[in-house]
């Protein structure tokens, strides 16, 4: 099995570059070309400022005391995490909005009680047969190995417990009671019920 480092699996997913040939539709003239720069990677930055510059420095202006590279700024200085969390309700936000759109039940952010403490899972999503905990990952490209795929694994054994499948099993069993109840009640009410 190869290992994967950054972006390197990228190419598996067509719409991540689809956004290149017509982004220019999508977002202002200026916006594109920095999303263009940031995805070659030649955002100016301290660390890419001092090459071939010995004693220029490289530490992070905003005081982290790390060396300022581009995936030091996008997912990994303390001091931009307000942006990062931002950024993080902005996917979970849309992929919500898509969700509800599909007529899927959603449920944001639930603390379920498990023997090792609250969890709280970004999204339990209801279907006809089963029900789906979703939690967004933005996972740091310089974390090394196969970063997605580990970081993956660590999320799904934080929610992958008994109590956890409990709990999303009887909110399935109460939404599909629901909707009989509902169901039913139309019906009463097309017959003629209520008068």
């Amino acid at each position: 099995m190869q290992l994967r480092v950054g972006l390197s699996g990228a190419d598996e997913s067509q719409p991540t570059h689809e956004w290149v040939d017509n982004g220019s539709l999508l977002m202002r003239g200026s916006i594109y070309i920095s999303a263009i720069k940031t995805r070659l990677g030649v955002v100016n930055t301290r660390l890419r400022s001092s090459r071939g510059r010995p004693g220029a420095p490289v530490h992070c202006d905003l005081g982290c005391g790390r060396i300022e590279s581009l995936g030091h700024i996008l997912q990994s200085c303390p001091k931009l995490a307000p942006e990062k969390t931002y950024g993080h309700d902005q996917v979970l936000n849309l992929l919500v909005k898509q969700l509800e759109q599909k007529g899927k039940k959603v449920f944001r952010e639930p603390n379920i009680w498990t023997a090792a403490g609250v969890r709280k899972p970004d999204v339990v999503v209801f279907d006809i047969q089963q029900s789906v905990v979703l939690d967004v990952q933005i996972v740091a490209d310089n974390a090394g190995g196969d970063a997605l795929i580990h970081e993956h694994g660590l999320k799904k054994s934080y929610y992958d417990v008994g109590e956890i499948r409990s709990w999303a099993d009887l909110r399935l069993l109460i939404v599909r009671t629901m909707e009989g109840s509902v169901s039913a009640l139309r019906s009463h009410r097309d017959i003629g019920g209520w008068g």
